[in-house]
């Protein structure tokens, strides 16, 4: 008997963006984009699919919807995309901006380090001040009423010393949070809701199968020529609908790329979130080219300068993923690698849809 599908909830733009992270980008409705097919599929890993073409398909977006996956923990973007016939200029939308004098949200992401326990986490005392509010300094013990992401009411208590101890220390277990890898984001919604939420570090599998299905039925619609639709879990891998100017532009810059050449890719900022929050990571992350794929989708394996070994799984504390696209980083200065040039395949190629060099088609 096929099971039900997973409740989900949808969320505000910028809730969904809290929760996604820092490399989670989302098109606008109207704007015209490319579909790359091997990043759709690169969030199934671990199941078994037919491999996909290595191609960037024009499209427009018609429609972008958010929500949040219960059973994981995840945001999520259902976006309908029409491929296009080079006809006509698509406008962008300006429907997902906010009403003007509407208050904007703000947000304020802990990152749990191996010095909070799971009794009781340190809230810092911007992010009280700035998101917590109706919270009295001057009270020793209170309670905090939070809402999950599904709205459910969550009661914490609140210490003088800005912890949050009763009520913290289940919060931890039923969301199997891991000390060091995860965070929690405070978020203040732009009708003052109080939201409290995960952000995983590591990829969960537990929606492949769901993947899967979106993977092939996208492909169908493809081959159909019609409307279609792809779901985009933006803690899973890198954003598959990118806009075309973007990867037009980096296309043009026709660098040969190299192993040995030192890259910067600059992490986005979102204005939500608390300067103070911003504050505890880098701004950009530089790298070495360790190997080029003849692909156009993940082009580059780079290996980043961090605290310890680059991941190919997205996001290790924010940490880039190993396998990067072109247009997401900047080459640096004069930069020559000084060894021969060597050339892989992808995890995902295969011969028959390789090329001498991967051009991504004009729309």
């Amino acid at each position: 008997m096929a099971q039900p599908p997973p409740p989900r909830w949808e969320l505000e733009r910028e809730v969904w963006l809290a929760c996604a992270g820092p490399y989670a980008r989302l098109p606008a409705t109207g704007s015209r984009v490319y579909y790359f097919p091997r990043g759709h599929v690169d969030q199934c890993r671990g199941a078994h699919l037919p491999v996909q073409p290595d191609e960037a398909l024009p499209c427009t977006v018609s429609a972008v919807e958010l929500f949040y996956h219960a059973a994981i923990d995840d945001p999520y973007a259902i976006i309908t995309l029409l491929p296009n016939d080079g006809q006509g200029q698509a406008q962008p939308s300006d429907h997902q901006a906010n009403p003007t004098g509407s208050r904007s949200a703000a947000y304020f992401v802990k990152q749990l380090s191996s010095e909070n326990n799971k009794e009781a986490l340190d809230v810092p005392k911007d992010c009280a001040e700035s998101l917590l509010l109706n919270l009295n300094h001057n009270t020793e013990k209170q309670t905090l009423h939070l809402l999950d992401m599904q709205r459910k009411e969550l009661q914490f208590g609140h210490s003088g010393d800005d912890r949050l101890t009763t009520g913290w220390d289940q919060y931890f277990r039923d969301k199997q949070l891991m000390l060091r890898l995860d965070a929690v984001v405070f978020i203040r919604s732009a009708n003052d809701q109080l939201l409290i939420g995960p952000r995983r570090s590591l990829w969960s599998e537990h929606h492949a199968r769901e993947q899967v299905q979106d993977v092939m039925g996208a492909a169908a619609a493809r081959v159909a020529g019609g409307p279609f639709r792809v779901t985009y879990y933006p803690r899973q891998g890198w954003d598959f609908v990118v806009p075309t100017e973007e990867v037009d532009t980096a296309d043009a810059r026709n660098i040969d790329w190299q192993p040995g050449m030192k890259v910067r890719m600059v992490c986005p900022v979102d204005d939500h979130e608390l300067e103070s929050s911003r504050a505890q990571r880098r701004n950009s992350y530089e790298g070495t080219v360790t190997a080029v794929n003849n692909t156009t989708w993940c082009k580059l394996e780079i290996d980043w300068k961090t605290g310890f070994r680059s991941s190919p799984k997205p996001w290790i504390a924010d940490i880039p993923a190993r396998q990067v696209n072109v247009w997401r980083v900047e080459l640096q200065g004069d930069s020559s690698p000084g060894k021969k040039r060597k050339t892989t395949q992808s995890h995902n190629s295969a011969a028959g849809h390789r090329s001498k060099k991967s051009k991504v088609p004009r729309a």
